[in-house]
């Protein structure tokens, strides 16, 4: 197993709860969010860290047609301009009290999937959900506890590997035409004192990436649990991870969070909550992009 130092990215803004990169290859830059701090930041390729208040509290971006990022809101779907309004998509998700959404991404049929958590400790009130293009909103999965990392490995877009943080492990669905969960197969499992399975990439050789939330790591997975790869992280709370560079030169960004640090480690490393980058050595693939409302509210 090959091991790698990930590197604190200068200038980068230390988030209560960092989470959501995700790269444009259209104008080149890592984007990435701050739950807590209610912040979206901004790396560009001269290495230039930009940061917007957003309007409401957004939990997960991901990539359009039209230019503005996709993600929800604490309770819904919605649209965030790039200078941080936040819109909402679609209607209310009626959320069960303490729940919140959280992570998502977006399928290779353009479609939007986000997921909720329960942010009280219960268990089971969560869903995962997605939304289309003419602004149909379904629950596919209903029983999840946290819900956060999605990633696609080939063009089926009722295909994702997911992660219900709650359970300790990545699983495979397979979603029906109608949204209805058809299977959920678990494909890898961590122990407790790994981490907790937290947001995922997947690599253009279809391996997968994952962040382990409390131990600092990341760690590259063959679907049959084989490791290849392991990032250390000197901040414990490793929440997300996305590539982006493009061809040439791949890199892996990765999220963290003040959130589970304790006043002792954070006054031993200031780096906790910070972005960081690993080169890697793998290849990554073009993020997929909702299609979103054009001019005058038409879905492109």
């Amino acid at each position: 197993m090959e091991i790698i130092d990930a590197e604190v990215v200068a200038g980068s803004p230390r988030c209560g709860l960092g989470e959501s990169p995700v790269w444009d290859d259209r104008t080149g830059l890592l984007q990435w969010i701050d739950i807590e701090g209610r912040r979206l930041h901004s790396l560009d390729a001269a290495g230039t860290v930009r940061s917007v208040t957003l309007s409401q509290t957004v939990t997960s971006i991901g990539l359009s047609t039209q230019g503005p990022l996709v993600g929800t809101s604490a309770d819904g779907f919605a649209m965030i301009d790039i200078g941080g309004t936040v819109t909402r998509l679609g209607d209310g998700l009626g959320l069960p009290a303490g729940d919140r959404m959280n992570d998502g991404g977006c399928d290779p049929a353009g479609r939007y999937w986000a997921g909720s958590m329960n942010a009280t400790g219960g268990a089971g009130t969560a869903s995962l959900w997605r939304i289309d293009a003419e602004g149909r909103i379904r629950r596919i999965l209903d029983g999840v506890t946290e819900s956060n990392g999605l990633a696609w490995p080939t063009a089926d877009a009722d295909a994702p590997y997911y992660v219900d943080t709650a359970q300790q492990r990545i699983d495979r669905l397979s979603v029906t035409a109608t949204g209805t969960v058809a299977s959920r197969e678990p494909v890898i499992t961590f122990d407790e004192d790994e981490g907790a399975s937290d947001g995922l990439a997947v690599d253009a050789d279809g391996n997968l990436w994952v962040a382990l939330w409390g131990s600092g790591r990341v760690r590259q997975v063959r679907p049959d649990g084989t490791t290849l790869c392991e990032v250390r992280v000197p901040a414990t709370s490793c929440s997300n991870i996305a590539f982006f560079g493009g061809e040439g030169r791949w890199r892996l960004a990765i999220t963290t969070a003040l959130e589970d640090v304790s006043p002792e480690q954070r006054a031993a490393d200031d780096r906790h909550g910070a972005l960081f980058v690993a080169d890697v050595p793998a290849r990554g693939t073009l993020g997929h992009r909702f299609r979103s409302p054009g001019p005058g509210g038409a879905l492109a």
